[in-house]
């Protein structure tokens, strides 16, 4: 561990995801298998510098955690979950959809992958008037949150953009 540390992290461990908050939310942990955990932020311990911290979802052989999302007390039921997958397709989840759960579960499908979808690479609470940058290795495209379809957890979603067949997505990010 390199001097001033504050993490006690393995050689393979890679930060995420970070977000401001006030303690008294809940948080949303997705993995790139479609996995997603919600729970209280309070259920995180406070712990010592340098420590290795608390485990927020158990995750399956082979699997990892792709992000994070933090659900301030002032969220409104009418923001939603965008989920985004490598090979361009993309839904919304009605908050609600995930129950609340204890830390360090294995968490409930989020979102259907498969082969034409792609492993999720990316998670994000929108409204509807924010804007979304998708961005892939060959294009970049601007789409309005509002403008993707709502579904349940176990759907795949729809089609957000074509991509070739050697070009994924990237990078996605709310405006």
């Amino acid at each position: 561990m390199p001097a001033g540390s504050s993490i006690n992290a393995d050689d393979d461990d890679h930060l995420v995801d970070v977000h401001l908050t006030y303690g008294d939310g809940e948080l949303l942990l997705a993995t790139m298998h479609g996995k997603a955990i919600r729970f209280r932020e309070s259920d995180v311990r406070l712990t010592k510098r340098p420590s290795r911290g608390v485990i927020g979802i158990r995750l399956e052989e082979g699997d990892r955690v792709i992000g994070l999302a933090a659900i301030d007390r002032d969220i409104t039921m009418e923001k939603r979950l965008l989920m985004v997958t490598e090979r361009g397709y993309g839904k919304r989840v009605s908050l609600v959809d995930f129950p609340l759960q204890g830390r360090g579960g294995k968490g409930v499908l989020g979102i259907k992958i498969d082969r034409d979808s792609g492993l999720l690479v990316s998670i994000g609470i929108v409204s509807d008037q924010d804007e979304i940058i998708i961005n892939t290795d060959q294009k970049v495209i601007r789409i309005l949150a509002g403008d993707i379809n709502t579904y349940g957890r176990y759907a795949r979603g729809v089609k957000l953009i074509d991509l070739e067949e050697d070009d994924h997505i990237v990078s996605v990010v709310r405006t």
